[in-house]
């Protein structure tokens, strides 16, 4: 009696849309019995595709491979539902062909119920022919699901599961997707995210703070640092919909205004992704963080950074890091420099300065004349329009894709405009020096770090004490003016 060895595959085995692997199996133990083989051991691979397109491995298909070659494969016939369940990819079939002749195996297709044998000629073009037209429908079919996926986007339609903070409406009686909502509990997440890394705070104290406040994912997971800087890239709560032909990680492709309502309002989204995609961003430890100025203040005498110290029931101090006995009061400076920081950042004209000295940079540039080109071709669609040239729906097709792309170059003239660690502070209405004082350390620490700079405010640097005598204003031995006193700004 001969042995029939299945190969079991179904793409999806979520929605219904091919046999199963049970039922596969089934069609196949009748077959068997009808012809007196014996069915052995299956081979299967639940809900894996068989495309060139497919992301995941096929063990079984793998081992079936290493069986024949091996010569475990135990059986002379292997058993098929339909052709392009093997594979539809030819560079797979030719090289398994080669193997099912050397072992003497013959082909049964179940759903054409034929035996082939690759061994003879015509049997082993029919099973090539069967899978170039399998690799065919397979490109088709990747082609027609992408043009469909484009044109969505292009409306600005949701593609995939809904992301936290919505859930998506369908209709009842059809099933036809209607639209995407916000959850709300969820969506007080995603703002909190927004507003707490916009006000300095770093992803690992953002993601510690939802953990403590019992923030579980939709599985029921603890957060990961990974997970919050990938919803604060996310463009979906900006009320955006991103897409590129390629996994672009919240970069590159083309952006749409979504359908769906924003979670977070535009001018935020960019602000906090112009912070968490600066190349220069630091995503170390800087040492504790506990002290404002400790390695950018710097010694007038003989440039080593400023450190902090603390010797018996004295104050804190910034020491010399190289010894050259220069120390000033911890809190007298920190006073001065953050006095002079929030007053810089309040200057109306502060933000004008900053984008003059950025703006003559080759990629600001770059940016600005692309900008100007599509700007121009929003004018020429218009003319083109008013003069009958175009159809409104020719227009209406291309004016989006102008508009989306003119509001990515904006975001991205924008983020090489502003330093990230100031973009929390400039331009955002309100208190400045109120908000500096509400943002953690390690924010406060990287504004001083970017305005206490030679092409800025200048390089705060501490020289000698220049008298004994006490402050005649103060009456004190040590005050806030004779440490400014002491003080020279480095713009050089």
């Amino acid at each position: 009696m001969e042995t029939m060895r299945p190969y079991l595959r179904v793409s999806d085995n979520q929605r219904g849309k091919s046999e199963s692997v049970k039922e596969q199996l089934v069609e196949l133990d009748d077959d068997a019995d009808n012809r007196g083989w014996q069915l052995g051991t299956a081979y299967a691979d639940d809900g894996i595709s068989a495309s060139q397109y497919a992301t995941k491995v096929r063990g079984d298909f793998g081992k079936l491979l290493a069986d024949l070659r091996g010569g475990s494969f135990g059986a002379s016939i292997l058993g098929l539902w339909e052709l392009s369940r093997f594979s539809r990819q030819v560079d797979e079939w030719a090289p398994a062909l080669r193997l099912l002749e050397a072992a003497s195996v013959r082909v049964w297709v179940s759903d054409v119920g034929k035996l082939y044998d690759p061994r003879d000629p015509d049997d082993r073009a029919t099973l090539l022919n069967g899978a170039v037209r399998a690799e065919y429908e397979s490109a088709q079919t990747s082609r027609r699901v992408k043009r469909t996926v484009r044109q969505k986007a292009r409306a600005g339609w949701m593609h995939g599961q809904a992301p936290f903070g919505y859930r998506r409406e369908y209709d009842p009686e059809t099933g036809k997707l209607l639209r995407q909502v916000i959850v709300p509990e969820e969506a007080k997440v995603v703002r909190a995210i927004f507003d707490r890394i916009e006000a300095g705070h770093s992803l690992r104290q953002v993601t510690a703070s939802l953990n403590a406040a019992g923030v579980r994912s939709r599985a029921g997971r603890l957060l990961s640092e990974q997970v919050v800087r990938g919803m604060a890239t996310r463009d979906t709560y900006a009320g955006r919909r991103r897409h590129s032909n390629k996994a672009a990680h919240g970069r590159g492709g083309q952006v749409y205004e979504a359908v769906w309502p924003k979670i977070v309002e535009p001018e935020q989204f960019d602000r906090v992704a112009a912070i968490l995609n600066n190349p220069a961003r630091r995503v170390n430890r800087d040492g504790q963080g506990r002290h404002f100025l400790s390695m950018i203040a710097a010694c007038d005498l003989c440039d080593a950074p400023m450190t902090t110290s603390q010797r018996g029931g004295e104050p804190w101090h910034y020491r010399c890091h190289g010894n050259c006995g220069i120390q000033v009061n911890e809190q007298l400076l920190d006073q001065i420099a953050f006095d002079v920081i929030a007053g810089y950042l309040s200057r109306d004209d502060v933000y004008q300065e900053l984008t003059r000295k950025r703006g003559d940079s080759p990629e600001v540039t770059q940016v600005r004349a692309r900008l100007a080109a599509v700007r121009r071709n929003l004018v020429d669609l218009e003319n083109e329009l008013a003069a009958e040239l175009i159809s409104p729906r020719m227009a209406g097709a291309a004016e989006r894709k102008w508009l989306a792309e003119e509001q990515s170059l904006q975001q991205r003239e924008r983020e090489l405009l502003t330093p990230p660690a100031l973009a929390a502070f400039l331009g955002a209405g309100g208190d400045v020096r109120a908000r500096l004082e509400a943002a953690p350390m390690s924010a406060r620490r990287a504004v001083a770090r970017e305005v206490l700079s030679p092409g800025l405010v200048g390089q705060l640097r501490v020289g000698r004490v220049k008298t004994n005598r006490w402050c005649a204003e103060c009456r004190k031995p040590t005050c806030v003016h004779r440490v400014a006193d002491r003080l020279v700004w480095g713009r050089g």
